[in-house]
């Protein structure tokens, strides 16, 4: 079972590093620029991922009663980013798409400094080890993140025509790779899950994800392009970074067992936004710019 779910590790590693890299292959010089030439919207976007999702989750840890094991898989799937396939289930939900694509490669761009000064300012504030230490957090970070953006960025610029053949599959085969891990793992841990599951744990968790959805949402409005953006990207995190951080204090399937339970609160959470979002957009579409206003 460890080998398993080891070789399952290693998947979502592998599965965020592509995507990262087929994301900065995919951008654009628009894309890029998109929030540099916004620096508002860049820093409340970054305030949104950074600061008010994972304190959002120190909140309902420190507020509601549940076992550690499940605290610390909340604070660290609060610190992770860039799911695959994000900037196309944003743009299926009506997205800005410079807005999108820009602000995952920003915050991976800023990712390799702010989640290992994240990791040691919520240890040190709650005096629970959530993470490993911070050089080691920065150097999985760099690997994960760092290294692939800038990988992606430089094949870009000298093949651009790279983005066109190889950037979205790359994409979805990552977001395929991460889907069946995460299929494999809720097999393996199935009765894990089931046993880890209680009304405070269930509360906890659908507490965290419906404020961090909120958060985004709020900050990116009242543009609904925006606020679709910026909300699904705070309630929507990669487990690979969690997984990372925490099972070296906390090894073993219960850990995984609550970072999996997360992440299916996390579908029931932002399943009916997204819906909503796209029939928002096509009443919007019906209506026309004339009746919408009126």
């Amino acid at each position: 079972m460890k080998t398993v779910v080891t070789l399952l590790t290693l998947t979502f590693n592998i599965s965020l590093f592509v995507t990262v890299f087929a994301y900065a292959l995919r951008a654009r010089r628009r894309d890029l620029r998109y929030m540099w030439r916004r620096p508002r919207l860049l820093i409340l976007s970054l305030v949104a991922l950074f600061v008010l999702t994972p304190a959002a989750a120190l909140i309902v840890v420190e507020t509601i009663e549940i076992p550690t094991t499940a605290k610390v898989a909340m604070v660290a799937l609060s610190l992770s980013i860039i799911p695959p396939l994000l900037p196309q289930k944003e743009l299926a939900a009506g997205g800005e798409p410079g807005f999108a694509i820009g602000l995952t490669v920003a915050s991976a761009a800023l990712a390799v400094v702010i989640i290992p000064g994240q990791v040691e300012f919520l240890g040190d504030l709650t005096g629970r080890p959530y993470g490993v230490p911070v050089a080691e957090v920065a150097g999985v970070v760099a690997t994960l993140v760092a290294v692939p953006l800038a990988l992606g960025l430089a094949v870009g610029r000298v093949w651009p025509g790279a983005s066109e053949r190889i950037g979205a599959p790359l994409t979805k085969l990552a977001g395929l790779a991460t889907s069946i891990a995460l299929l494999v793992i809720l097999v393996l841990t199935l009765p894990q899950v089931i046993d880890f599951i209680s009304a405070g744990t269930v509360l906890a968790m659908f507490l965290f994800n419906v404020l961090a959805l909120a958060a985004g949402h709020l900050v990116g409005g009242p543009d609904p392009g925006r606020e679709v953006v910026l909300g699904i990207s705070c309630a929507t995190r990669h487990p690979a970074i969690a997984l990372t951080i925490a099972t070296v204090n906390y090894p073993g399937e219960r850990f995984t067992a609550a970072v999996i339970l997360c992440l299916l609160i996390n579908a029931i959470v932002v399943g009916p936004y997204v819906r909503w979002q796209r029939q928002r957009g096509r009443d919007a579409r019906a209506w026309g710019p004339t009746e919408a206003t009126a």
